[in-house]
């Protein structure tokens, strides 16, 4: 059984936000790309426009894996944008909870507010941790480059209609 403060409308107002929040930061391109699909394709088109959004995933990661081997440069800068838009998301996040406490400093009793902003103030090393691990998944897929390079070429090839390449 919840607490009674954990049930105020308040409280499941700030619950939802820090789950969409956290969601929306970690997969936004995801999101975005199945938005676009969901509003300009038809449905009888559905799967055609998926293949084609898979597609256009995986030879922009293909892409994006060419140019960031060995070159150091790149790798860093992308590293540090990824880490520092997160940041930006969570520091834009405490904020939110700031506000929140603020505009319901009348309904929260003394205990509710600090624990407010505590859950809005600890979602911030999270996403930095999100952004954190999708660095370290690219710098994997460079470590393991050959393989990778074969992985997409192969489901490129696949999601071409040209079937798989010949070995």
């Amino acid at each position: 059984m919840l607490p009674p403060w954990a049930t105020k409308p308040e409280m499941l107002l700030t619950y939802v936000l820090f789950v969409l929040a956290a969601l929306i930061s970690v997969y936004s391109s995801d999101i975005r790309r199945f938005i676009k699909i969901i509003l300009t394709v038809p449905p009888s088109k559905f799967r055609s426009s998926w293949k084609a959004s898979r597609l256009l995933f995986y030879r922009t990661e293909l892409q994006t894996l060419k140019q960031r081997r060995n070159s150091a440069y790149e790798l860093l800068l992308y590293a540090l944008t990824t880490v520092g838009s997160m940041a930006c998301y969570a520091v834009a996040l405490g904020i939110s909870g700031l506000l929140l406490v603020v505009i319901f400093s009348n309904r929260l009793t003394g205990n509710e507010a600090p624990i407010v902003l505590i859950l809005y103030f600890a979602a911030g090393p999270f996403m930095i941790a999100a952004s954190v691990t999708k660095i370290f998944l690219d710098l994997r897929h460079l470590k393991s480059y050959d393989k990778r390079i074969v992985h997409l070429e192969k489901k490129i090839a696949e999601l071409s209609g040209s079937g798989p390449p010949a070995v």
